[in-house]
């Protein structure tokens, strides 16, 4: 019973942020995903990432974020706080959601 997990899989932007931007996105968007349960499982670049079958075209960052339920994430993602904090982050080459299993 209860809620299933989701995790939300990013692929950013590998080009440098400005550190003013990134503090202003940093702190506006932490405690809203705080909020929502996230929790970070992963993250690499470079050689931190495998790719063990298939092509991934990116060269960039690659994050795994853990949240308490599928609506906990859609409300971080959907909601305007985050859609104002978003704005001071790098663009993304892919961002998805997906709901745990079982």
């Amino acid at each position: 019973g209860g809620e299933k997990a989701a995790y939300l899989i990013a692929s950013t932007s590998p080009a440098p942020n400005a550190p003013e931007r990134a503090a202003a996105y940093s702190k506006a968007a932490g405690p809203l995903a705080k909020n929502a349960g996230m929790q970070l499982l992963g993250a690499g670049e470079g050689n931190t990432i495998q790719v063990l079958e298939g092509t991934f075209p990116y060269k960039s960052r690659l994050v795994v974020e853990k949240f308490r339920s599928m609506k906990a994430l859609l409300d971080f993602w959907k909601s305007p706080a985050y859609q104002e904090a978003k704005k001071n982050r790098n663009e993304a080459n892919f961002i998805i959601a997906v709901e745990a299993v079982g």
